[in-house]
Order: structure tokens, then sequence, then C-alpha cells
């Protein structure tokens, strides 16, 4: 949290900011999980008032981390984050904190703490108290799932609209959300054996470790800035100049589309975007990367970095370039670094061309 609090004062940029703050709620949520588990155990009289909050935050450190991926996995669609996924947690720790104002303290430690009987006319609020695991085991599932099929469909258009796919490289959030998953089965065990997984320190430990991981993860890819965002949005003089064009949102021309693209050589930008390029052609990026698909049975991603091979192999042909090394060769042809380059070549070998 000390980390990733110095990186959002030092960064200007708001994507940056935004997933330093909703990693530090993350771990805020978990560290606040924690303490009231020691709480409970040694002081159980102080952990009735706050087990509401002990309530909400097991459900919100699920929450947040799907919050953080699918900010990192933004379609370019311009849809928001529904706030309801954190107004339902919040509704089930009000609940509880107003049922607890009618219910005796010795009554509640006893329900809560498994210790001595109580009356059966606290029956309901006690199945209600101690839904916190099944409760937790439910949103773990629920938000894993979200959270794949989210890295899922970027993964799969990505390289409809990113020219080097490289750089959109996800696979870390893969690994967060299988470990996220691994604590399942952990949660199921003391389901099965009726005793409750957040009061019992043993069976915890595996699970606590498992969000010591998640975290580890997260906050070293963000501090490496391991992700890039699909923007596909355009500034507002560029979208008025697109559309002041009689062939504006027009199927492009394949003959004009070749012209451009290797006369102006826009793929030597190693950053290049399709907005980029519909842009240029007076189109839009939805019909231009279904004419890139039918015309050349390829993605946006995969044909510009053809055109970038070809364009490193007139380079190396070239005699005034017979003293620069490969490296500056592979960067003046448009790739970012190379491994960037050292990718794209395996997987053309791959598709034997």
């Amino acid at each position: 949290m000390g980390l990733l609090l110095v990186f959002y004062l030092e960064s200007r940029q708001p994507l940056k900011r935004k997933l330093s703050l909703l990693l530090i709620a993350e771990m805020g949520t978990c560290a606040f999980s924690w303490v009231s588990l020691i709480i409970y155990t040694l002081y159980p009289e102080i952990y009735i008032r706050i087990e509401a909050l002990f309530y909400i935050s097991i459900l919100y450190a699920l929450v947040i981390t799907y919050h953080f991926v699918f900010v990192l996995t933004d379609d370019g669609s311009g849809k928001k984050f529904n706030r309801m996924h954190y107004i339902i947690p919040l509704l089930f720790g009000l609940v509880m904190l107003i049922w607890s104002f009618f219910i005796p303290d010795e009554i509640e430690i006893c329900i809560t703490a498994s210790r001595g009987k109580y009356p059966k006319v606290y029956e309901a609020f006690t199945l209600f108290t101690t839904s916190k695991s099944d409760l937790f085991l439910v949103y773990n599932i629920l938000y894993s799932i979200w959270g794949l099929k989210r890295i899922y469909h970027f993964r799969k258009i990505r390289g409809n609209y990113l020219a080097d796919e490289g750089r959109s490289s996800i696979n870390w959030l893969l690994l967060l959300m299988f470990v996220t998953l691994a604590g399942v089965p952990l949660s199921l065990i003391p389901s099965l054996l009726g005793i409750n997984l957040f009061l019992t320190s043993a069976i915890t430990f595996i699970p606590t470790f498992l969000v010591i991981l998640k975290d580890v993860v997260l906050t070293y890819n963000v501090l490496a800035g391991n992700y890039v965002v699909i923007d596909l949005t355009r500034p507002p003089e560029e979208s008025e100049a697109a559309t002041s064009s009689p062939t504006a949102s027009s199927w492009p021309d394949k003959e004009k589309f070749e012209q451009y693209v290797f006369r102006q050589k826009p793929y030597l930008n190693p950053h290049l975007r399709i907005t980029d390029l519909a842009h240029a052609l007076y189109t839009n990026r939805t019909y231009l990367s279904g004419f890139i698909n039918q015309e050349y049975q390829m993605n946006f991603s995969r044909f510009i970095n053809r055109c970038r091979l070809k364009e490193l192999e007139k380079l190396r042909r070239d005699p005034n370039n017979l003293k620069k090394n490969m490296l500056d060769l592979i960067l003046e042809a448009g790739f970012s670094n190379y491994r960037a380059y050292q990718r794209v070549k395996k997987e053309e070998e791959k598709q034997g061309k």
C-alpha cells in the first residue's frame, strides 16, 4: 500500500492513479478483515461492534478486484462500472448493523462466536450473521467468472484494434483470476465440516497466503506498467474531420487503402491504433476492422506486423544499412522492441509464412 501510494502521488496519468487507488482499497479491505479476525479471537465483545463492517469488507475485496480487472479490460465501448456492485454488499452490512441493535450483546456474542446456547427466537438473525462464508463463496465464484469473461473478451478483440498485441498482454490477470478461484475449494472444506471459514485461523492460512500472492502480482504489474488499455476515443477535431468527408464511415476501397498504407507507412509508428488509420482513411474502426479481416483474412494487428516484417527485410537489403545493428533496424521498421519482433516472427513461422 505504501509503494502504491507513492506511485499514485508521483503519477500524473489518470489511469495509473485510478489503478493505484483500487489496489490500495483492495488491500485496505483485506487488512481490515484480518484485523477483525484477531479482534474476534481476543475481544469478541468488540468484534460484534464491527461485524457489519467485516461483512462488507470480505465482499468488497472481491468487488474491487473485479473493478480493477474491468478497468484494465476496457474495450473502448465506454461502458461504465455498475455501482450496484458496491451498493449490494453495503446493504448487507447495513441490515446486519441495524438488526444487531435489537439483539442483546451476550446473545450476539453467543451466536457469532458459537459460544453457549441462545433462545430460538434469534434463529433468523443467526442464519443471517453466519451466512458470511456462504455469501463469500458465491461472490468468489461469480466475480471470478465475470473477470475471466472480461479477460477472454479483451484478448479476443485486441488484435482488431492494437498493432502490437504484446503491449496489451494481460496474461498475469489470468493468473490473478485463477488464484482467486483457488480459494473456492478451500472455502468449501470448512462449510462441509460445519465450521466458519473466517473464524478458524488454521484453515484460513492458505487462503490468506493466496490473497497475499494476488496482491504481490497486482502491485508488481501496476508498478511495472505491464498493461495497455484499448483507447478508441479520438479528439473532437479528428472526429469532425472524419465525418465531414462524403465517404465518412464507409467501407474502405482496397486500392486506396493499400496505396495509403504502403506509401505513407503508418505501421512505422510502434503505437499505431486502428483509430489512427481509420481517421486517415475517412472511415470508422468497425468498418476498417471488418475490411481487413475480409480482404486479408487476418486481424489488424497481424496485418500491421506483416507490413513491419516486410519493411525490415527491405531495410536489411539496403546497402546503406550494412553498418546498423539488428535492433536499430527492428525499431526503424516499427516494432516497439526486440521482444515484440521475436514474438511476431515466431507467430508467422507457426502459420507457415
